[in-house]
């Protein structure tokens, strides 16, 4: 994969290392309770999944809920509409004044077309931006994870390199 810019990588690497790094004491203390490492970190990621996910449900529900509601009223809302402007229309015509209210739904209707012409062709650039973020998260846990299980061996690898008075 290759990268729009090299602020991703920095972004990623840090929040690697933050997310290692938070999660790290919650590890050790299940990990002094006699519960293998590797299991308490598969856990902590099981809770923090099942809370998003279940953040994600909270959310998501209602405004599917709310969507299904609008695009149903949408009809009465366009039918509503079309009877202020045509009482408009009859205002302005009894005053004399040579404006077309009702013009302006013909107008919305020219823009609604151009702004999902305009979605439907950069629908390629989203679907990329998203898998490319879905690479980037799955990565950045599968990483972290791989920190918090190896954090000792890496500590201890990082020291032997270290001259013995430096550290």
């Amino acid at each position: 994969f290759s990268r729009v810019h090299p602020a991703f990588d920095i972004t990623n690497n840090t929040v690697i290392v933050l997310l290692a790094f938070v999660i790290g004491p919650a590890v050790s203390a299940l990990e002094h309770r006699h519960v293998p490492r590797s299991l308490a970190v598969l856990g902590i990621y099981g809770l923090i999944f099942g809370g998003v996910a279940l953040g994600v449900a909270l959310t998501v529900t209602p405004l599917i809920s709310q969507i299904s509601t609008l695009s149903s009223q949408l009809p009465h809302y366009q039918t509503d509409l079309t009877h202020r402007l045509q009482t408009l229309d009859r205002s302005f015509a009894t005053r004399h004044i040579p404006f077309h209210p009702s013009d302006l739904t013909k107008q919305a209707g020219g823009t609604a077309q151009s702004l999902a012409k305009s979605l439907l062709s950069d629908a390629v650039g989203i679907l990329t931006t998203l898998a490319s973020l879905i690479v980037d998260v799955v990565l950045t846990l599968v990483i972290s994870i791989y920190l918090l299980i190896d954090a000792r061996r890496i500590h201890d690898n990082v020291l032997r390199v270290i001259p013995a008075r430096q550290r």
